[in-house]
């Protein structure tokens, strides 16, 4: 199997993922889908000519611009951003209660190694896991910081996975991550700009062997 093809469940909540992120971002992402796709809101009857053509009758284009304004008069109700803040307040509305050995509690304040608290990361994970119902977080380790960090994922970032019974126990044996490459001079202008390529990074568990247990 290619190393970029989606697991079957990915490309069924695929086009799901996109109309929640939509719908949170707002009014003007749902317009501007609608606008080109009409992704959200269909013509009404007299608007479904071609407005693609570059040579347009006068009427087409009166046509068109009746569209724009049905569109433009349209108002978006964004309660998907509201319910979200209110479900992911409910969950904080008690202050966690964490206890870890002392060693590791000032590694609390930065739990990414990015500058993202142990607080603010699980308010994201819960708000992600609100809006579209999944969220990774791998435990990484830094050989440059010497300890470990965690990496949250979206669900569009999870792209494949699958798992085998070890000595009796169904554990995640691959995993596929989407994820943007470190930030690298761009070819036509290094000197100015860097880009970001997008990479797939896998993991697997790998077998037992003598004196070491199978570690992904």
């Amino acid at each position: 199997m290619p190393v970029q093809d989606p697991h079957p469940k990915y490309t069924k909540h695929e086009a799901q993922w996109v109309r929640c992120e939509d719908a949170f971002e707002g009014q003007d992402t749902i317009k501007g889908k609608t606008i080109d796709s009409e992704a959200y809101l269909r013509r009404l009857p007299g608007m479904d000519e071609d407005v693609s053509t570059e040579t347009r009758s006068r009427g087409t284009a009166e046509k068109d611009s009746a569209w724009k304004r049905y569109v433009d008069r349209a108002l978006w109700y964004n309660a998907s951003k509201r319910t979200m803040r209110a479900n992911t307040g409910f969950v904080f509305r008690k202050e966690a209660i964490v206890k870890l050995p002392p060693r590791m509690e000032e590694a609390t304040q930065d739990v990414t190694l990015g500058g993202v608290s142990l607080g603010a990361f699980a308010r994201r994970m819960i708000a992600m896991q609100v809006r579209k119902g999944r969220y990774g977080i791998l435990t990484d380790y830094s050989e440059q910081h010497k300890r470990a960090r965690l990496c949250g994922y979206p669900a569009e970032s999870i792209l494949n996975w699958d798992f085998r019974v070890v000595d009796g126990v169904r554990k995640l044996s691959e995993l596929r991550l989407m994820e943007a490459s470190s930030p690298m001079p761009d070819p036509d202008d290094p000197a100015w700009r860097t880009v970001r390529r997008r990479q797939i990074r896998v993991l697997q568990l790998q077998e037992e062997r003598e004196g070491v247990p199978g570690v992904p």
